[in-house]
């Protein structure tokens, strides 16, 4: 979904969850001057995928934006 905006997206296993990121942001200028917007994004693919989301970007030399997206715990089968 976020390819669809020009970005250049990977997804990658992470602890709990999977760490989308992002090396070509669309948003980049915006997020220069304003870091709100990767919250912003953050709650884009918390609604695209049903999970939370928070932004996890690396701001120090070229801007790269990450989100980890959580996994819902496995729910366990109760013994009776």
């Amino acid at each position: 979904a976020a390819d669809a905006m020009g970005a250049s997206t990977e997804a990658c296993a992470a602890a709990g969850g999977t760490l989308v990121r992002n090396y070509a942001c669309p948003l980049a200028r915006a997020v220069r001057a304003e870091p709100c917007v990767c919250h912003a994004m953050a709650a884009f693919f918390a609604e695209a995928t049903g999970q939370p989301a928070s932004a996890q970007c690396e701001r120090s030399g070229r801007l790269t934006c990450q989100y980890l997206i959580k996994h819902a715990p496995a729910k366990t089968r109760r013994k009776r």
